[in-house]
């Protein structure tokens, strides 16, 4: 019992946080909308500052934004005593399959990825209020940020040294004993700024297990470096734009059917990015020629087009068609 009471004397703020939401669910109603009410106003109340979900005015954007600085920052220091990693990894199983057989049926099932997302953070703030990590400022006075979690996508920030890599496998290890969440160590990547040595960063990666990489691909499906040549990193955009109308190629769709389809998915794609990013003109012109084609022709195919798309872009009250301009939301 004396173990037990020095144990639990011990536990870090958002722990115990985490603890009290378990408690208090614990006698909440089976309902689950009211199950996640419950947790969104507790949560709001006992919010810790790296959290991301249930926060009044952020939004998933925030992560990609600060996913895209730091990211930045890693990638472009050269001089300096200390170098920065950025440490992505693979869940091979994700938080939204998170599975407990002893939890089978109770009202919380549905929750549990909150608790493993909260869990795994408050490991890491433990971690650096120790001192045994450290995050990333990428400037004088910014706050130092050790990692991002959204779902299945992590990313881990900090200073590049090999105590630091021991630290974060053993927090791994004991995470994956406690949730059942394994991470793809062969899947995961790292970044480490270019004032570290080759050699000492090949050594940081053999103690994880990871891959050296230039730079991540990806962060909650948008890129984590941008350059000059932008078309490119958003390829992907236009191909989901082309995708979509190819596949509505063989259905019989009225012309009022189509202009729903553009309205509803076509613009819809796009939009996540230029909430972020600004894309090049020539970029969006290139869909928007793609969506003005499939409305004058059923097959998307090149064809005349007797109005132009300006024109279509106005409101029905002046002619339009209710269209939105890509250009005036980039």
């Amino acid at each position: 019992m004396g173990n037990g009471a020095a144990q639990a004397s011990a536990t870090p703020q958002c722990l115990n946080i985490h603890c009290s939401k378990c408690s208090l669910w614990s006698n909440a109603s089976p309902n689950s909308s009211q199950l996640a009410a419950l947790h969104e106003k507790h949560a709001i109340q006992n919010h810790f500052p790296a959290q991301s979900t249930f926060i009044p005015g952020r939004l998933i954007t925030d992560n990609v934004l600060a996913a895209f600085e730091i990211n930045h920052y890693v990638k472009q220091r050269t001089r300096g005593k200390e170098g920065h990693f950025a440490l992505k990894l693979d869940m091979s199983k994700a938080y939204d399959r998170v599975v407990w057989d002893f939890l089978r049926g109770y009202p919380l099932s549905p929750y549990l990825l909150l608790f493993v997302a909260e869990a795994f953070s408050c490991m890491l703030q433990e971690a650096e209020r120790r001192g045994e990590i450290k995050g990333v400022a990428i400037a004088r006075g910014a706050p130092r940020i050790s990692h991002l979690l959204f779902v299945d996508d992590t990313i881990i920030f900090g200073i590049a040294r090999e105590e630091a890599m021991l630290v974060i496998k053993r927090i791994l290890r004991l995470f994956g004993q406690a949730s059942e969440q394994e991470v793809n160590f062969e899947k995961s990547s790292m970044v480490v700024s270019r004032n570290v040595g080759d050699m000492e960063k090949r050594r940081m990666a053999n103690i994880l297990g990871v891959m050296l990489v230039p730079r991540h691909e990806k962060y909650l499906g948008l890129p984590t470096i941008v350059g000059k040549a932008r078309g490119y990193l958003f390829q992907g955009i236009k191909d989901r734009v082309w995708c979509r109308v190819q596949g509505w190629n063989a259905k019989l769709l009225s012309q009022a059917g189509r202009g729903v389809l553009i309205k509803a998915v076509l613009q819809s794609i796009p939009t996540n990015v230029m909430s972020c990013f600004r894309l090049p003109d020539y970029f969006l012109h290139e869909i928007e020629v793609m969506m003005a084609n499939f409305w004058w022709h059923s097959k998307g195919e090149r064809c005349t087009h007797w109005v132009g798309w300006s024109e279509m872009c106005k409101p029905k009250e002046e002619g339009g068609l209710g269209f939105r301009e890509l250009k005036a939301f980039n």
